[in-house]
């Protein structure tokens, strides 16, 4: 496995177990205010859209190609979109939207220029179809699995 991708898995079970905002809360010696406190929660955040953007980000850089490429990019730009429109009143807004965009866009951009990505070569497959399903479905559920913000719902 390659190194960024060790990483980004890493981040993905941190933020899982420490929550939103963790990485801000160590630097600046802050006590840790999201920390997971039960399994439920565990569960509810292994598919926030933004935590599953990182693994689609892992995944391009194990594997990357046309699809994987915009199946990183569907989800983190649907991701940082989600994050906007739910908590955009929230008084951790401008702290959780650099972190999207640090952690999830410039990266997948990023990776594309490293990789030299052909946009021309390219046929719709398994990757990009999960993320879109995957999209909808985090927009359809997301009062059940977000505590707090507005209501982003499709229906």
């Amino acid at each position: 496995m390659k190194p960024l991708t060790i990483i980004y898995i890493i981040i993905y079970i941190l933020h899982i177990v420490l929550g939103p905002y963790f990485i801000y809360s160590l630097i600046y010696y802050k006590k840790l205010k999201y920390k997971s406190k039960s399994l439920t929660q565990i569960l509810k955040r292994c598919v926030w859209i933004t935590y599953v953007a990182l693994l689609f980000i892992a995944y391009f850089n194990e594997y990357p190609d046309t699809d994987t490429f915009y199946a990183a990019l569907i989800i983190s730009v649907s991701a940082t979109l989600g994050y906007y429109l739910k908590f955009y009143e929230s008084k951790y807004f401008r702290l959780g939207i650099i972190e999207h965009i640090v952690l999830l866009l410039l990266p997948v951009f990023i990776l594309y220029f490293k990789y030299g990505i052909d946009l021309n070569i390219y046929n719709i497959s398994k990757s990009t179809l999960i993320a879109i399903i995957f999209v909808f479905l985090s927009f359809y559920i997301d009062q059940y699995i977000y505590i707090g913000g507005r209501d982003v719902s499709l229906i």
